[in-house]
């Protein structure tokens, strides 16, 4: 089985084949996305996040003392696709690139330690 991080990266890369935006369903896009990262952290962290506002999942990782830099990562993260989300406003093309690339960075940034550590090595 995949573990949590190789399985959020696959469904990021499947959301960016799934022609979402070429229907303009950028909303459903971001609605995807978000949900991507929740069940990722659902799965590395082992808690609940899918029913909670953005700022309660941040107030669970800062609790659970989660670095800075990852803070303001997932901070960072899920500002936008809230924005995106509930304001319905569509950014223009270079903005989702850069979004489902910080939706990857996010993962990258919290993976395990061990895991970052060993592709390092095998770079």
């Amino acid at each position: 089985p995949l573990k949590p991080h190789e399985e959020a990266i696959q469904a990021l890369h499947r959301l960016e084949d799934s022609g979402l935006l070429g229907k303009g369903q950028v909303q459903e896009y971001y609605f995807r996305m978000s949900n991507i990262i929740k069940k990722y952290f659902h799965k590395r962290y082992g808690i609940k996040i899918f029913e909670e506002t953005s700022s309660e999942i941040l107030e669970k990782f800062e609790r659970m003392g989660l670095p800075e830099d990852q803070l303001k990562t997932i901070e960072e993260f899920f500002g936008v696709t809230d924005f995106v989300k509930f304001a319905n406003i569509a950014p223009d093309p270079i903005e989702i690139q850069n979004d489902l690339k910080a939706a990857a960075a996010v993962v990258e940034k919290t993976k395990p330690a061990e895991l970052k550590q060993k592709e390092e090595v095998s770079k």
